[in-house]
C-alpha cells in the first residue's frame, strides 16, 4: 500500500486517487436510499481523504451529495494523465455530478437554501441563462466543480506538505 509521505508529483496524486477511488463505496440505508461512504484502513491516506472531504464541503454540514462528488473526483483523478489540469478534472466531475433533471436540481437547492448563492454566482461568472432553471443548473454545476477542486487541492496540499 503506498504511503502518503512518498507522494510529491501530479503522478503521485493520480496514484493516491487510484487508491482512494476504491475506498469510496456505495452503501444503502434501511430506507433503501443510497449514499457514498469512505471505507478502508485508518491510515495516512484515509486521514488526508477526510481532510479533503471536509474541504470539499465548504461551509455545509456533511452530506451525501458532497461525498458523492469527492468519490467522483477520486475516480476522475485516478483516470487522469499527468498533462491534465486539476481545474479540467474538476469540470469533468461537475458534468457527472450535476443533474439534468429540474426536479433533482430543485430538491438539491431545497436541501440547503444557502446553495442559491451558487446560482447567483453562476449568473455573474457564466452569464445569465435564458430562464431561472438554467441559472439553477449552472449553480449546481459550479458547486460540484468547486467541491471537486477543493477536494483535489486539499489532497495536493497534503502531498506537498509531506515532501
Amino acid at each position: 500500500m503506498p504511503r502518503l509521505i512518498c507522494f510529491k508529483t501530479l503522478k503521485d496524486l493520480i496514484q493516491l486517487c487510484s487508491v482512494l477511488s476504491s475506498r469510496f463505496t456505495d452503501k444503502r440505508r434501511e430506507d433503501d436510499t443510497s449514499f457514498v461512504s469512505l471505507s478502508g484502513p485508518e491510515d495516512e491516506i484515509r486521514e488526508a481523504a477526510k481532510t479533503a472531504i471536509r474541504a470539499a464541503h465548504e461551509d455545509e454540514l456533511p452530506n451525501d451529495w458532497r461525498y458523492e462528488v469527492c468519490g467522483l473526483a477520486a475516480d476522475a483523478m485516478a483516470e487522469a494523465s499527468e498533462d491534465d489540469e486539476l481545474s479540467d478534472v474538476a469540470a469533468g466531475v461537475a458534468e457527472s455530478a450535476s443533474s439534468v433533471y429540474n426536479s433533482e436540481v430543485l430538491r438539491w437547492y431545497a436541501e440547503l437554501p444557502d446553495r442559491l448563492e451558487y446560482a447567483e454566482r453562476a449568473r455573474e461568472e457564466l452569464g445569465a441563462s435564458e430562464d431561472v432553471m438554467g441559472d439553477l443548473h449552472h449553480g449546481q454545476w459550479l458547486a460540484a466543480c468547486d467541491a471537486a477542486l477543493f477536494f483535489l487541492q486539499s489532497l495536493e496540499t497534503a502531498l506537498e506538505g509531506s515532501k
